[in-house]
């Protein structure tokens, strides 16, 4: 489950860093600037969580392991939603 989660967010951290790119380059929406401050909220809190729980599994810090899993997974599901009420879809979990 770990490595699905870090995939997702990889993904969805990669789409994003494209839409940046093409927002600089004049090429996205209008509302572009707009759309990637209300998604980069999500996106900066989850590479520290990523981090910590990586620790966990590779502690065996089972207990630990499941409550930054269930942040990572409500964390990106607001994400997830927030992206697509902006029209952008960031794919989906395994």
């Amino acid at each position: 489950k770990e490595a699905q989660i870090e995939g997702a967010v990889d993904t969805a951290i990669t789409a994003l860093n494209g839409y940046r790119r093409a927002c600089i380059q004049g090429t996205a929406d209008k509302p572009c600037r707009d759309n990637i401050a209300a998604i980069q909220k999500y996106t900066r809190q989850m590479p520290p969580l990523l981090i910590q729980l990586r620790g966990f599994v590779d502690n065996n810090q089972q207990l630990n392991a499941v409550a930054v899993y269930n942040q990572l997974l409500a964390l990106y599901s607001t994400f997830k939603t927030t992206a697509g009420n902006l029209g952008y879809n960031v794919g989906n979990l395994p």
